[in-house]
């Protein structure tokens, strides 16, 4: 799913939320990719664009509660 956090308190606020969803979770912008868990790695990306942001689980129910979780940050194509 694409998003945009439109400042470091939203980037906070998803970091802070992401804490709870057991798996890997991977932020990916153009060519870099890092790790959504990293509050330091996600101010690394550059703000202005979306960025695309993936989980991998085994769990169905976590993966959808956290795409339902993104949702306020989604950019809608």
């Amino acid at each position: 799913m694409k998003i945009l956090l439109d400042d470091f308190q939203e980037v906070n606020a998803f970091t802070s939320g992401i804490e709870y969803f057991d798996g890997d979770i991977d932020l990916r912008q153009k060519h870099r990719i890092g790790n959504a868990r990293s509050f330091l790695q996600v101010c690394s990306m550059d703000l202005n664009y979306p960025m695309d942001v993936t989980i991998n689980t085994d769990d169905k129910n976590v993966e959808t509660d956290f795409y339902n979780f993104l949702k306020k940050w989604e950019v809608k194509e």
